[in-house]
């Protein structure tokens, strides 16, 4: 839809090529927000958990940057659609999804603490949620994740 709707309505416009622009300009500062938060979020849950990393930050954030770069470069190579395939459907696709999404909601409810998250919560908002979100954190999410995966 992106990159064949959108350009042909861009080209009825007046002076279509600023439009387009524009329109390329914007998915290219998505892509690249999209690629910023990703790599935030594994440097910063790595680096919380060493203090020999937090005083080398600038340096293993290059180092991750570099990593990610590397297991790029398949994906724009000759067969990087078919590399781009496998990932999808083996990594990224189906049942692998469910199973991280079980694996964190275990990770919530029962290794970190539906109870100590609720306090948690409590103390950033200033009141108490609802008690069926801690039924949900311990019991109705894996139970539904389970059901999915195996049905």
């Amino acid at each position: 839809l992106v990159f064949v709707v959108y350009p042909q309505a861009l080209g009825q416009l007046p002076v279509p090529q600023f439009w387009s622009f524009i329109f390329f300009l914007t998915m290219t500062l998505i892509g690249i927000d999209s690629v910023i938060v990703m790599v935030e979020a594994v440097n910063t849950s790595i680096i919380d958990i060493s203090l020999y990393l937090r005083q080398n930050r600038r340096l293993f954030v290059l180092a991750i940057c570099i990593i990610l770069f590397l297991c790029g470069i398949p994906m724009i190579t000759q067969g990087g659609m078919y590399v781009f395939l496998l990932a999808d459907y083996y990594i990224f696709g189906g049942s692998m999804v469910m199973i991280i999404a079980l694996l964190e909601t275990f990770a919530i409810g029962w290794v970190y603490g539906a109870d100590k998250l609720y306090d948690n919560i409590e103390h950033m908002i200033g009141y108490r949620l609802n008690i069926w979100l801690k039924l949900c954190w311990k019991f109705v999410s894996p139970i539904m994740i389970l059901v999915r995966i195996f049905l």
